[in-house]
């Protein structure tokens, strides 16, 4: 028994003198802590993402120390270098695709009479979903196509490009804008009344306020109350006007009267539509005068 308590004496003073060689308290003392490389950004990020402990063969811990001393970095990254030259900027066909799927195209019902006017968006939806087909005008003579026969149109019509059509980048072709879709299991002629939404408000004023005469896109408007809603004015076609953020800042809660701010013209409600309304002074909507005759 004292053979084997000296040996176990004897092994633990030489464990005490390894830990002691191997994390040395000396080592952390003023002058040498204040010369160690200082922590860094990068360091505190890296120490979080791993243990600052790790145990070698023997059981003793150093990864503390050496951080510390700044003699290694766990999971150290290369530096990015800043790139001096930038890439070419690609052409953006976002704007351009955007601007095409806003225009307008006339719905007809499956007898040929027209019912209303919606975004190519919309159009091509239809078509896809095989609801709807395009009227296109050939040699004046009107023609139907389904989508896929459209798309092949398309196609071929995109090597000799005509004067004011249209086109769609696809993947790999380019698809050309319908004017005119006809709706194949509507059959209803739905009552003609102008609804009264932002749309329809912005296209009967042109996108213009009717305070300072400015003319603006959609995202740049407002519409005003000419009776203020804490004066009892309602929200009607008389009473809403197209108005520019800063006329309608300007205004605020007060009549034009108080506002010392005068209309250019009478709100009121339009007898057609609007937007075909304002449609019809486009070239590109030529085409819908033969479905329009009340209107054109």
């Amino acid at each position: 028994m004292g053979d084997r308590s000296e040996k176990t004496a004897s092994f633990l003073i030489t464990l005490k003198r390894v830990l002691l060689e191997q994390f040395n308290p000396t080592e952390l003392s003023a002058p040498q802590f204040q010369t160690a490389r200082p922590e860094t950004k990068l360091d505190r990020i890296q120490c979080r993402r791993e243990p600052s402990f790790r145990q070698d063969h023997s059981g003793c811990h150093y990864t503390v120390v050496q951080l510390v001393r700044g003699s290694i970095r766990p999971n150290a990254r290369k530096p990015v270098r800043p790139q001096t030259c930038r890439e070419p900027k690609r052409k953006d066909r976002s704007n351009m695709s955007q601007t095409v799927l806003d225009t307008n195209a006339l719905v007809l019902n499956r007898f040929y009479m027209a019912i209303r006017v919606v975004n190519v968006r919309r159009a091509l939806t239809l078509l896809y979903r095989q609801c709807a087909e395009v009227i296109d005008n050939d040699q004046g003579q009107y023609a139907s196509y389904d989508f896929e026969c459209w798309c092949e149109l398309s196609q071929l019509a995109s090597l000799e490009k005509q004067p004011g059509e249209e086109y769609i980048q696809a993947v790999s072709f380019e698809l050309q804008v319908p004017r005119i879709v006809r709706l194949t299991r509507f059959d209803k002629m739905p009552l003609q009344t102008v609804r009264f939404n932002r749309k329809n408000l912005f296209a009967r004023d042109d996108h213009t306020c009717q305070y300072c005469g400015k003319a603006e896109p959609a995202q740049k408007l407002s519409l005003d109350h000419v009776i203020p809603r804490s004066h009892g004015g309602p929200t009607t076609w008389e009473n809403i006007v197209c108005c520019c953020l800063r006329c309608n800042s300007r205004k605020g809660g007060r009549t034009p009267k108080q506002a010392r701010m005068n209309l250019l013209s009478r709100p009121g409600k339009p007898r057609v539509n609007p937007i075909l309304a304002q449609s019809m002074g486009d070239p590109r909507y030529d085409c819908w005068k033969t479905f329009l005759p009340a209107t054109g």
